[in-house]
């Protein structure tokens, strides 16, 4: 593995001089990179044409950009680069840095694809999977025709041609974009077909509302006051028939019944598409859910009679929109319906911590969800 972590260091050196014709042809033409969440310029790049307009406009936001690569390794197949980038502000001319790793899967001479990490420990977790399982997936954009119009979706798969286990991914508020497309192949990695829709499609295509600046502090209060009233046009109706076309658009390469696994607000959608369609969905997962226990008549914790999917709950500690008496509540119902489940409250995780671009996310507990999402997959699916 030795010519891997030479290739990386002939990358990195080529990008430095600004020589992207040699660093391209060191990359496959299908290679991608996937920057770290705070990234100014934002998705996973792909391709040769990507990848160049991905450096391109680093380069543009910044001046005198240097990687300085403080250390290379060999770990589970593929090489961990420490990694220290140096630049200068534009207008400023403040000189910045930062320091971060990059996983990179390396074959046959050349660099498939490239993950940015803001940590060493994150990088090495995520090697984990093997260098098989990072390489063979194959993700697209997608229009999936609904009742109201067509839906973006991301949709990401094994690259070996077959049918697989299908997941229905349920975004949370924030949107369809690069962590719910990061977390996505992370699942597909594992051999699954995952498709992850824009549920707020009637009001245009993702995004629908640009990402929040996390720096400022009423960012997150400006967010919610726009995107309420799309959460609130998501009736159960709408939800069930939109469901309905999310299913019919995975079934095109997944085997069914398939999984959901929902976030946030998506805990409540994929409850809803669950008991809909109960035929076609076998388990559940839900990760930092709210809202699921209400007053109102439809609230989600009703539909448990109609549930045939096997379930998983994730829940927030503390989560001002999941109280531990709703816990109890949620629980009471699946019990009473006979729901086979199981319930674990992720102790000091606040509401949203899968979510890495966001204030808070928490490794420890996302990756524990990943674990239970995985057991719940693999045994069900």
């Amino acid at each position: 593995m030795r010519e891997g972590v030479e290739l990386v260091r002939e990358i990195v050196e080529a990008l430095n001089r600004g020589d992207l014709d040699a660093m391209l042809a060191r990359m496959d033409p299908e290679f991608e990179w996937t920057p770290l969440e705070n990234s100014p310029v934002g998705r996973v790049a792909r391709g040769h044409e990507e990848v160049r307009a991905y450096v391109e406009d680093w380069f543009g936001t910044l001046e005198s950009v240097r990687l300085e690569l403080e250390e290379l390794e060999e770990i589970d197949g593929r090489v961990v680069a420490t990694v220290r980038g140096h630049g200068r502000g534009p207008v400023s001319e403040l000189a910045l840095e930062s320091r971060f790793c990059q996983l990179w899967t390396v074959r046959e001479g050349r660099a498939l694809r490239m993950e940015e990490h803001a940590t060493r420990e994150a990088a090495l977790a995520a090697s984990k999977g093997g260098p098989d399982s990072l390489s063979a997936v194959r993700s697209s954009t997608v229009d999936i025709q609904m009742p109201d119009g067509a839906a973006d979706a991301y949709l990401t798969q094994p690259d070996d041609g077959d049918r697989h286990p299908g997941v229905l991914f349920i975004m949370d508020a924030y949107g369809l974009r690069p962590r719910i497309e990061e977390m996505a192949d992370r699942i597909a990695e594992r051999g699954y077909a995952v498709l992850a829709p824009n549920v707020f499609y009637r009001a245009g295509r993702s995004p629908v509302i640009p990402f929040p600046d996390m720096t400022r502090e009423d960012a997150r209060t400006e967010f919610f006051g726009q995107v309420r009233p799309l959460m609130a046009e998501l009736t159960p109706e709408r939800i069930a028939a939109d469901g309905a076309a999310y299913l019919n658009e995975l079934a095109k390469v997944a085997d069914e019944p398939i999984a959901i696994t929902g976030y946030c607000m998506g805990v409540r959608l994929g409850l809803r598409i669950a008991a809909a369609h109960p035929g076609r969905v076998a388990a559940l997962a839900g990760f930092h859910g709210g809202g699921l226990v209400t007053e109102d008549p439809q609230s989600p914790h009703t539909l448990a009679p109609a549930l045939v999917a096997e379930l998983y709950f994730g829940h927030a500690d503390n989560d001002g929109s999941n109280s531990a008496a709703q816990i109890a509540a949620l629980e009471a119902a699946l019990d009473e319906a006979d729901v086979k489940h199981r319930t674990e409250v992720y102790e000091g995780a606040a509401h949203g911590y899968t979510m890495a671009d966001t204030p808070a996310y928490d490794e420890p507990a996302s990756e524990r969800h990943f674990e239970a999402l995985f057991d719940l997959l693999d045994r069900v699916t």
